[in-house]
């Protein structure tokens, strides 16, 4: 996994109603990442859908020294 592109909304229809939120991960972590925020999810309970989109979509990044 090179990157994550992860959509975690709060709302259970599959229709994006209610608070979502957009996630890119790039790079080593992406997998711990995931790992990470599923757990975390799982474990407070929290009603909401993590989707995983990193086989639809690509990122590109671009850094500088400034």
């Amino acid at each position: 996994m090179e990157s994550l592109h992860i959509l975690l909304n709060t709302s259970t229809k599959k229709a994006l109603k209610g608070d979502a939120y957009y996630l890119a991960i790039g790079g080593g972590v992406a997998e711990h990442n995931w790992n990470h925020i599923r757990t975390v999810l799982q474990d407070q309970g929290f009603r909401c859908q993590l989707t995983d989109h990193s086989e639809d979509m690509g990122m590109i990044s671009i850094q500088g020294p400034k």
